[in-house]
């Protein structure tokens, strides 16, 4: 019996959700296998919502802004066991990874990358980002996967089938309310329907700008918790855009980390590989179509948004503590996925040999990060199923203070 299209294509995606899920799992094989809470997961989106309860917190803001997503799972993360709670936060995040993967490699997506097997090879790159350890299995920082959905979905090809214009308004609803990422992507929805004059974007920049005016509006009345200054340095600018973004995309943040620890990277060197990053990124620019100039405009804008507002210390001044190989590596994702998805254009481009030949060497070059970043830094083992346990046999009123990665604590009170 031979498989209609649909049921091809069906199959494709379920084949496309086990492989995604597998290769996110085995970057950090122990969010599955001894799943624990990180960072804000454990001390504000689950504690908050036990203690406060869902609605109360569904309405809290952090870091000054609405971070819905992190709050819905925390809220349905209610309903299990404690001690699977981890799990259930973990399983989420990577399943918001499987979902862009799918959609990647989506036919909506073929109006900017025709070639199915080119769809499915930035799918794979997407998957395999080096100096991606803190945007993988972790819900904290879904948002910046949740982004780029969203900015996907609006350059790409529109669908008449109601499932898929449901999927639009939601997941661009989701992204737009758990982060300030609405603010990035309203211009790219502005731009893209005065392109296209495409009816389907002009609700989605309405929820954009509607969320926008709501997480400003927080940012501004509520503020955003008190940081070290920005120490900006035009030399710790080139080490920053030139390590975290061009070398890494590359090399890969550990090779990266070792270039630091022999001394080798300074002013000059960076300067250099932000010279020939920016030089890449601008022949792709001019040649490539609409979606990939979308895709490098937004890039740039998560890259200026991230230079201008990073949160990485309380003591040291922000660029300072940002350059080294540990510096905020959630900024760049974003970014150094729109620049090898521009060598992929360039090393695609038929029409001329050398800047073709260049660039499928620099995407031979890239499989050393993919390699050496492959492996994700295991969590510290907290023993979190035995604080579990003390938790349960806890009495009503009493406060459990339980240890999470990265050296914080969570603090329930039991009811």
């Amino acid at each position: 019996m031979k498989l209609t299209e649909r049921g091809r294509t069906v199959l494709m995606h379920v084949f496309v959700s086990f492989a995604a899920f597998g290769i996110t799992v085995s970057h950090r094989p122990d969010s599955m296998l001894n799943p624990q809470f990180w960072a804000e997961d454990g001390k504000m989106w689950f504690a908050q919502a036990y203690n406060n309860g869902i609605v109360y917190s569904l309405f809290t803001t952090e870091a000054g802004y609405f971070q819905t997503i992190s709050r819905l799972v925390a809220a349905i993360a209610q309903f299990v066991p404690f001690a699977y709670a981890p799990f259930v936060f973990n399983f989420a995040a990577i399943s918001i990874k499987v979902l862009v993967a799918n959609f990647i490699l989506s036919s909506r997506l073929a109006n900017a990358v025709p070639n199915i097997w080119g769809r499915g090879f930035l799918a794979f790159i997407y998957l395999a980002l080096p100096h991606s350890f803190e945007t993988t299995a972790n819900l904290t920082n879904a948002q910046w996967h949740l982004a780029l959905l969203a900015f996907l979905i609006l350059i790409s090809s529109s669908s008449e089938k109601p499932a898929w214009k449901i999927f639009d308004v939601v997941m661009v609803a989701l992204s737009a309310l758990s982060g300030p990422f609405c603010i990035l992507l309203l211009p790219i929805a502005v731009i893209t329907y005065l392109k296209t004059r495409d009816n389907r974007i002009a609700p989605l920049a309405l929820i954009l700008l509607g969320a926008a005016f709501v997480q400003l509006t927080c940012i501004f009345l509520i503020g955003r918790p008190a940081y070290a200054p920005l120490g900006a340095e035009i030399g710790l600018f080139f080490r920053i855009v030139g390590g975290h973004l061009f070398f890494d995309a590359i090399f890969g943040d550990r090779n990266y980390g070792r270039m630091i620890s022999y001394g080798w990277w300074n002013d000059i060197l960076a300067a250099i590989v932000v010279a020939a990053g920016l030089m890449a990124s601008a022949y792709a620019f001019v040649r490539a179509k609409f979606e990939l100039r979308m895709l490098l405009v937004f890039a740039a804008m998560v890259v200026t948004a991230a230079l201008i507002s990073p949160v990485i210390s309380r003591d040291v001044p922000q660029w300072v503590a940002m350059w080294p190989e540990t510096g905020g590596s959630r900024y760049w994702m974003i970014p150094i996925f729109a620049f090898l998805a521009s060598i992929f254009s360039i090393a695609v481009d038929r029409e001329n040999k050398l800047p073709r030949r260049a660039a499928v060497l620099v995407l031979l070059l890239s499989s050393i990060g993919v390699i050496t970043d492959w492996s994700h830094p295991k969590f510290a083992d907290l023993d979190f199923q035995g604080h579990a346990l003390r938790f349960e046999a806890a009495s009503a009123g009493e406060s459990v203070i339980i240890p999470i990665n990265p050296n914080w604590e969570m603090t329930l009170v039991k009811k």
